[in-house]
């Protein structure tokens, strides 16, 4: 039994050297359990955590991509007005898209982040997006200005906006895309029906309060005459003769074949200078100093050396439209001016105060190309135009019996308003159509046949207005000078500022 006793004992004290030992494996250095290895509960517990981070970031992608935080975000601040990602954007690729580049296209991508050369800004991108929130700025203020005024948009603004929806549908189709997905390729992630029709209201309330403004201001004759006497030479008009002798010689030619030819251009001018002495002169000079046969035709053709009734800024060179509005000048002077690439002679007949009206004319034209027509086509539609006159002058000879010829006859878009063309003014029209509507003596139902480079045109005199072309230009100046008045004035109460978080996501 002892012998039992003792043998039970020994073993039970080994089992608890035994458990000893186990512990003491366990133990880390420090006295401490050491980690129970449980690498299978640990792996699944780390896909699970990588699982819930691909979750959150597909669903933060998705939420870029549909354009969520570009709806929400703010990315400019005008005054108390908040503008989203969405409408900056929309201003942003309005303005780069004049300057012919696309944000989302890599080969602009790359010019909107070079220098932009021009102080305070670094890239391109930093010059459009201060242009664009400038732009945002004014149609902010002028919105509400609007709202604030009572002006709202109407039944007529409300179809301009659906008409560009529609647009974008028609669009969409072709490309085979959705609606959405065009929209946001042409006005940055985000942009959406829904999220541009308030930016395109808001666009059309600026609009429609800008012309409304522009028309509320008023000049008196008196005010009108004081400006014009102040800028004579910006309303005046010249009527003139002109002719140019070019240098001949190669693009690639040096610069002692270029002085030779400019010399020879010089004398041949002077030549020609002395030979005009009058209109008749200068027209039969410019067929013999003519280059070729070519340009000897086309001056056959048509009086294309006489400039009726031109402004200033419409006179070529500097030097000539000074000589041309000099005080001094008298009809029959001339004088040779040099250019880059050869002489102008030039011969003075009038100045003229501008104190014409703008004219209204119905015309019918039908089509021969003076300089590519055959010499039967041009003769068959001059008989046409000619046949069409008479039945006009052999019927009611109204308004409205020419109106119906022009419908029925005409071969150009103004036939569907019965020929009119409206407000014409010199320098907008071919000369000769020009000069049979500025003609002294016109009066309301002259009718006459002229041709020009299209065809033949049957005209009828329509009127004139009552304010004459010196008094609407001047007017229509003054009014732009009152309306950038009171733009610089209210724009001051409508600073902006970017939103860094929503300004970094406009593209």
């Amino acid at each position: 039994m002892k012998e039992s006793s003792e043998s039970q004992k020994w073993k039970s004290e080994e089992l608890r050297e035994q458990r000893k030992a186990r512990l003491a494996e366990m133990k880390s250095k420090d006295g401490g359990k050491k980690p129970v290895k449980t690498g299978n509960r640990v792996a699944t517990v780390i896909t699970i955590v990588v699982l819930v981070l691909a979750l959150i970031g597909a669903g933060v992608w998705g939420a870029f991509r549909l354009g969520l935080p570009h709806q929400h975000l703010n990315a400019l601040s005008v005054g108390s007005e908040k503008l989203n990602v969405v409408e900056f954007n929309y201003y942003y690729h309005n303005i780069a898209s004049q300057f012919q580049l696309d944000p989302n296209d890599e080969v602009s991508a790359q010019t909107l982040k070079s220098d932009s050369g021009i102080e305070g800004f670094a890239t391109v991108e930093d010059y459009l997006k201060d242009v664009a929130a400038q732009q945002a700025q004014m149609n902010v203020m002028l919105a509400d200005k609007a709202a604030t005024e009572g002006i709202a948009l109407d039944a007529e603004d409300q179809q301009i906006i659906d008409d560009f929806f529609t647009q974008i549908e028609i669009s969409a189709k072709q490309s085979e895309m959705s609606s959405n997905a065009l929209l946001s390729a042409q006005y940055g992630v985000g942009a959406t029906r829904d999220s541009l029709k308030p930016v395109l209201e808001r666009y059309l309330l600026a609009q429609k309060y800008s012309v409304d403004k522009q028309g509320s201001f008023t000049f008196s004759d008196e005010d009108i005459e004081k400006y014009y006497q102040e800028n004579k030479d910006n309303f005046d008009r010249v009527t003139y003769r002109i002719f140019t002798i070019a240098a001949n010689y190669e693009s690639d030619a040096d610069e002692e074949t270029k002085t030779a030819a400019m010399q020879t251009a010089k004398e041949n001018a002077s030549e020609m200078l002395a030979e005009v002495e009058d209109e008749a002169s200068f027209q039969t000079a410019c067929l013999e100093y003519a280059k070729d046969d070519d340009e000897r035709a086309r001056y056959e053709e048509s009086d294309r050396s006489k400039m009726f009734l031109r402004l200033m800024s419409s006179v070529s060179g500097a030097e000539a439209s000074e000589w041309l509005f000099d005080g001094t000048r008298t009809n029959g002077d001339k004088t040779l001016i040099e250019t880059t690439t050869g002489y102008q002679v030039i011969m003075f007949l009038d100045r003229s105060e501008s104190d014409f009206p703008y004219v209204d004319v119905n015309h019918i034209l039908i089509k021969a190309d003076r300089a590519t027509a055959e010499d039967a086509d041009i003769e068959a539609a001059k008989t046409k135009a000619e046949d069409i006159l008479k039945k006009y002058q052999d019927g009611e000879q109204t308004l409205a019996a020419f109106e119906a010829l022009a419908q029925g006859n005409s071969e150009d878009t103004s036939a569907a308003t019965g020929g009119l063309i409206a407000d014409i003014y010199p320098g907008q029209t071919e000369a000769e159509f020009e000069q049979w509507a500025f003609a002294e003596g016109r009066k309301t139902g002259d009718t006459g046949i002229v041709q020009t480079s299209y065809g033949f045109h049957i005209m009828y005199y329509n009127g004139a207005e009552g304010k004459t072309d010196r008094q609407l230009r001047i007017d229509d100046v003054l009014r732009t000078e009152a309306y950038q008045a009171f733009v610089n004035e209210e724009i001051k109460n409508y600073a902006y500022s970017v939103e860094s978080l929503g300004y970094r996501l406009t593209t």
